[in-house]
């Protein structure tokens, strides 16, 4: 039988364990709440226990699985394990291998969640396989980010490049919780579209929103405006108008910035149509990007492996090695 490997995405909202093959097919998965785990002991422990269900609902035994891959967002150390700083979740200094190391017989890595999501598209099958350069937008509870140069992630030189979510797009804006003002994904993230929609949802109490949100349990998910929206609801109209700006603003200095082949999404809000989130996101950033002269233009698509690309490049940190 081909080794099988453990990738462990980490988010701000959910931690998602899944059982990899060779050939990078999510196999099983095991998923919870990173809300349940109030401290770094209780991360690290729910991070072992999601590993070992994936395992298990794929059938695999502990001396079956080749390796273990943690993808995590922030600042990392990872050769020593630790996660230093996340501005998402309650991260750093945190020591995430050890209860895994303890727990299994198997080598065990860590690496920056956008990254992963990278890893795992620049891979055979993956949208941005074959490029000479690419970018990877990760849009979740916060924005990551991964610029892929001849096939290696190119990190910088201490290994935290490409924090793209706390580029300003906006100056004296909302305040992040990493300290500056303006931060692209207090705008452009799963979390900033949640905020914009409950705050529209305020302004207008006729809105469709509030239907659609009772139909949800009173939840306000990310999916919502995009949804009210495509039944004729103004005010979500509005919303999405303003996530797109905000989305487009970002993608334009980056791309300004790098010129890659191809600019990829990944993440939650990157699922949405795309007649509602691509097509409108590629005609805003036609308008503004700085190569408007007839030289080749970036690219703009969407993550081939959808919300799998996090649990397989994680997984992937194992077969690289």
């Amino acid at each position: 039988m081909s080794a099988r490997y453990i990738g462990v995405d980490v988010g701000g909202t959910n931690v998602v364990a899944g059982l990899v093959d060779e050939e990078r097919r999510v196999l099983a998965r095991a998923k919870a709440k990173a809300a349940g785990a109030k401290s770094d002991a209780a991360l690290a422990g729910l991070i072992a226990r999601l590993a070992r269900e994936a395992a298990a609902e794929g059938g695999a035994a502990p001396e079956e699985i080749g390796g273990i891959g943690i993808g995590s967002p922030g600042v990392l150390r990872p050769g020593d394990g630790l996660v230093l700083y996340s501005c998402n979740t309650p991260l750093g200094p945190t020591e995430l291998l050890a209860p895994l190391r303890e727990a299994w017989n198997a080598p065990v890595f860590l690496g920056n969640d956008a990254d992963c999501a990278a890893l795992c598209e620049a891979a055979p099958g993956g949208a941005v396989h074959g490029c000479r350069s690419a970018v990877v937008v990760t849009l979740g509870t916060g924005v990551g980010g991964a610029y892929v140069q001849d096939g290696v992630l190119w990190r910088g030189h201490n290994g935290c490049a490409m924090e793209a979510g706390h580029m300003t797009v906006r100056a004296d804006g909302r305040r992040c919780p990493c300290g500056r003002r303006g931060c692209w994904e207090q705008y452009a993230s799963a979390t900033a579209l949640k905020r914009m929609t409950r705050e529209a949802m305020r302004k207008d109490r006729e809105s469709l929103l509030w239907t659609l949100a009772a139909e949800n349990g009173g939840k306000v998910g990310g999916r919502l405006a995009f949804e009210a929206m495509r039944r004729g609801d103004r005010t979500a109209k509005r919303v999405t108008d303003a996530y797109l700006f905000y989305l487009a603003a970002g993608v334009c200095n980056l791309i300004n910035l790098l010129q890659p082949d191809r600019l990829c999404l990944a993440g939650g809000v990157a699922g949405e149509r795309d007649e509602d989130l691509l097509y409108p996101l590629r005609e805003r950033v036609s308008r503004e990007e700085a190569a408007r002269c007839g030289l080749p233009r970036t690219e703009i698509v969407k993550a081939a492996r959808g919300g799998d690309a996090g649990v397989v490049g994680a997984a992937m940190l194992c077969m690289n090695h």
